[in-house]
């Protein structure tokens, strides 16, 4: 089965994807990227920077609450809002002749970046569980190609004229009304509304703070790409301008496609693992790029190497905030993970700007991001045990009737790529039932990195692992036993493969209610199987989590 199935999660793939590039090409116009507006106008460098500022600043702070207000009123209503204000804004470029005018003009651009919390949402609630990632990643790719075709824009005579302006601002208003009719019906109107502190509470969240920094690592290299590499070529290999930005364009649309990758690669691997190799690939590249070597034979496979690392980083980072964003409350996810993203995103580029104005050389600049890059990896890996879950959010789940015995079978081998995505359903299960876990680790460290993000997950609960035989023995069984009456949850480790058959009789000689298996799944992401299901209790049984809802 194709990830696009379905008529309405690839027509609002598309719609809503084609949008915000449009949008972002807006922004471009003045925003950081917009280096020929300073060229047009003859601005000093002082009045450039703060030109370029203000649409930043200005799309940070709207993206929280645009979030928030397309999770309660769809994503129809502010994708359309937005495109029409920046149809409006690239018409008044026209009328903008001095500094001040041009000011509030870039206030005004700032506002496009409002569309980003709101788009994501929609694409986020228009895709199953399993097909969140892989879609986000193809946004990711679609925004980094749009950045490239923002560059190629710089080398075009005609990129700002008032001609293109118009056809632009004729384009947006266009796509608002494509946008208001199919992008209805991104908002469930038969669940109760969601409430702001719900949302806030998840800006607030660990999680929020973790996808922000890799989100604006990632972000941050393809921003140093654009703003960096054109001088680099043109001083250190004597490029022209115009070729200078036109191998940008091509480094960035490289980026490109490796984003879009990145969604393959994250449903069969660990995304944390992905995201390590992305930047120890990196590292030593950016190292020898620091020492100026031939540009035909060493330097140019160098940058591509760069641009590629940094695109499957970047789609990675998109990806995991797909897989873990809570659908109802996406767009405000989405706007303060960006927005925190966002200031992070501008220090590469702006460090490797400050480096280079004080010596005029690259060379310290590059091996400061490729220390950094080494930073990187070396956190991914020093937490790797929590990290996966950290990055996921509390699965909201009511308190159930009755109390019900869960016994849930784990095979480590089948569930590595989803480890985040488990301890979000183990934790939601630990909520509502008394619970039981066989896993069967694979890698052996596993046991440990599963008991250490349920602990992070589940405070109040007490977890303790134990391994076990198949069958269990009867002291094994007393011992399981003995933690649940105490209110614990015991972990049982197990041998490859005995996961199901010692779930079943742990299941049957501690009366469990219910035996559950948790494995992935292509579309609904991680799903349950009910393997045996016996009602002890008088009163209703809550189901078992289904999907990463």
């Amino acid at each position: 089965m194709g990830m696009l199935a379905g008529p309405r999660p690839l027509r609002t793939l598309v719609v809503t994807v084609s949008g915000l590039g449009l949008l972002y090409l807006t922004w471009t116009l003045v925003g950081p990227f917009g280096l020929h507006i300073g060229h047009r106008y003859d601005f000093t460098s002082g009045e450039w920077a703060l030109l370029g500022t203000i649409p930043v600043v200005v799309g940070v702070l709207a993206r929280i609450p645009a979030g928030m207000f397309a999770d309660r009123f769809g994503a129809h209503v502010v994708v359309p809002a937005v495109s029409v204000v920046a149809a409006l804004t690239v018409l008044a470029l026209e009328l903008a002749h001095s500094v001040l005018a041009l000011v509030g003009v870039a206030c005004a651009v700032g506002l496009a970046c409002a569309a980003f919390p709101a788009g994501v949402g929609a694409i986020i609630r228009a895709f199953p569980p399993g097909r969140r990632g892989p879609a986000m990643s193809l946004f990711a790719a679609a925004m980094c190609f749009a950045t490239a075709v923002g560059i190629a824009s710089r080398v075009l005579p005609v990129a700002t004229s008032e001609v293109s302006l118009r056809i632009l601002a004729g384009t947006l208003l266009g796509y608002a009304l494509l946008a208001l009719w199919l992008l209805r019906g991104d908002v469930d109107r038969s669940a109760p509304p969601g409430r702001h502190p719900a949302a806030l509470a998840l800006i607030r969240a660990p999680a929020t703070r973790h996808l922000a920094v890799w989100f604006g690592v990632s972000g941050g290299g393809i921003t140093a790409l654009d703003l960096t590499m054109p001088s680099y070529l043109t001083n250190a290999y004597g490029l022209s301008r115009s070729d200078a930005i036109v191998a940008t364009g091509v480094a960035v649309a490289l980026s490109a496609a490796a984003a879009a990758l990145s969604g393959w690669l994250t449903r069969r691997h660990d995304p944390m693992a992905v995201l390590r190799g992305c930047w120890a690939a990196v590292a030593p590249l950016l190292l020898l790029l620091a020492f100026h070597p031939p540009l035909a034979g060493v330097a140019a496979p160098a940058l591509a190497g760069v641009a590629v690392g940094i695109g499957v980083a970047w789609g990675t980072a998109c990806s995991l905030i797909g897989r873990a964003a809570p659908a109802r409350h996406a767009g405000a996810t989405y706007g303060a993970v960006s927005a925190m993203g966002t200031a992070i995103a501008m220090l590469p580029a702006l460090l490797v700007i400050g480096v280079y104005g004080i010596d005029r050389s690259y060379t310290i600049a590059l091996m400061l991001l490729a220390g950094g890059a080494v930073a990187s990896a070396g956190k991914l890996h020093a937490s790797r045990r929590w990290l996966s879950a950290a990055m996921h959010f509390p699965v909201p789940t009511p308190a159930p009737p009755d109390a019900a015995l869960t016994v849930v079978s784990l095979s480590g081998r089948q569930t590595r790529s989803q480890f985040g995505d488990v301890i979000s359903a183990l934790a939601a299960l630990a909520t509502r039932h008394e619970l039981v876990v066989v896993f069967e680790p694979d890698p052996p460290s596993g046991a440990g990195q599963l008991i250490t993000c349920l602990r992070m997950r589940l405070p109040a609960h007490t977890i303790l692992a134990l391994s076990a035989d198949t069958p269990p023995h009867p002291h094994e069984i007393a011992t399981v036993s003995e933690l649940l009456e105490v209110g614990a949850v015991p972990v049982v480790l197990v041998a490859p493969g005995d996961a199901i058959p010692a779930a079943l009789m742990l299941g049957e000689e501690v009366h469990a209610d219910q035996v559950v298996h948790l494995t992935p799944d292509r579309v609904d992401g991680l799903v349950h199987s009910v393997v045996r299901e016996v009602r002890h209790t008088t009163g209703p049984i809550p189901p078992p989590l289904r999907s990463l809802e």
